[in-house]
């Protein structure tokens, strides 16, 4: 547990707080119910010392009229797994990605909320209680407690959820694309016969015309340009990553600092920063729950319709567009992306507590990649670098 704590404080804790989002999502951190004490205490201190526990929130204001405080981070004893569970797309209902059974369990045993603001949970629940949910986007993302993310990260997933659930509010201007081909069209007809069923009335429900905040564009009489309806859920998740063993008898034989490692899945989901975007209304017993290791490979295969979105939407991009315009990913029309606008989105602590004594020295492909020759001698301070300036992880 203490070593645990340690990863938590030197990696996790510092690139949240550091999030350019935040104030902008709520950080909830479950751990065991029989946590030891002191750890437990411990951890409290640290999360106040790094100021994530509460924020002034200026638009709920006291009757002197200052602004309010708000909890931001819920320390709560809970096993049960919300964000990402263990198992299959069909089978027995669980309450993975249900906000509402997440907040009323916690509330059900206050004694378990162990900090945090229980008030400040319950009018969370009145709102999203409300009708003003359906109308919502809510976004789920897994980050494990010896793993971090870089700086920008949760901006940049807010923004994603914004161009594909909300793309009348999102601030670059966006075309539709041509129709699908005779191959996605197919994968399309194999998709889950339940969302198949229920298209037409999900389009009726939810289809807008993009172009009409567009003056003096009409892209209704394109033929072969689709109709967008948004997605009822999307997967985001990242396949690159920085490595940190705790070992390395070549470049940290007295395990001072540990060392670095790029790792690189093209099509594998790693745990930090997994992330699902739902639209409120949707019944989140009926997304797909599938292992991290098996999300891209069957996602990937299914088109558009499984997740309930029509048509796919392109970034009109200028030549003079920055450089975050344009390293906008392409919309390929399907229900998962992975994540490419960050070379490194996140960093993984590859430890025996933490990987299960799986993966806890760098693989040969690691040792390949650091000693090739354009690599030689760069790759390794590079990566020290983006931890101490974009996750505020120092090699320490």
């Amino acid at each position: 547990a203490k070593a645990r704590l340690q990863l938590f404080k030197t990696i996790c804790l510092p690139t949240v707080v550091r999030q350019s989002a935040w104030g902008n999502f709520l950080w909830i951190i479950r751990t065991d119910p029989s946590i030891d004490e002191s750890i437990k205490s411990e951890m409290i201190r640290i999360l106040q010392e790094a100021g994530a526990m509460t924020k002034l929130d200026h638009e709920v204001l006291d009757e002197n009229g200052e602004p309010q405080e708000r909890a931001l981070t819920y320390l709560i004893g809970s096993n049960e797994n919300y964000v990402m569970p263990a198992h299959n797309m069909e089978g027995e209902r669980n309450d993975s990605f249900d906000t509402r059974h997440m907040l009323e369990a916690a509330l059900e045993r206050p004694d378990l909320i162990f900090a945090g603001d229980a008030e400040s949970m319950k009018v969370l629940l009145d709102e999203i209680s409300s009708q003003r949910v359906e109308r919502d986007v809510i976004m789920w993302t897994r980050l494990d407690a010896d793993d971090g993310l870089t700086e920008r990260f949760m901006e940049y997933l807010q923004r994603q959820a914004i161009r594909y659930f909300l793309p009348q509010y999102y601030d670059l201007e966006m075309l539709p694309q041509p129709a699908q081909s005779e191959i996605e069209k197919q994968q399309r007809n194999d998709a889950d016969e339940r969302v198949l069923e229920n298209e037409q009335e999900r389009r009726q429900q939810d289809t807008f015309d993009l172009e009409d905040d567009r003056e003096g564009s009409d892209a209704s009489g394109d033929e072969g340009i689709l109709e967008y309806v948004p997605p009822k859920w999307t997967y985001w998740c990242n396949g690159n990553n920085i490595d940190w063993f705790v070992t390395d008898l070549i470049r940290d034989p007295e395990h001072k600092n540990g060392t670095v490692y790029p790792a690189s899945k093209n099509n594998f989901c790693i745990t930090p920063g997994l992330t699902l975007v739902l639209q409120g209304s949707q019944d989140p017993s009926l997304v797909p729950r599938l292992d991290h290791h098996r999300l891209a490979s069957f996602l990937k295969t299914q088109g558009g319709s499984i997740c309930g979105r029509n048509g796919s939407l392109s970034i009109l991009k200028e030549d003079n567009a920055d450089s975050d315009i344009k390293a906008e990913e392409v919309d390929d029309g399907s229900c998962f992306h992975m994540v490419k606008f960050f070379l490194f989105p996140a960093v993984r602590s590859r430890t025996p507590t933490s990987a299960g004594m799986m993966g806890v020295t760098p693989s040969k492909h690691q040792l390949a990649v650091v000693k090739y020759k354009r690599n030689k001698g760069k790759l390794i301070p590079y990566m020290w670098e983006l931890l101490k300036n974009q996750y505020g992880v120092k090699n320490v």
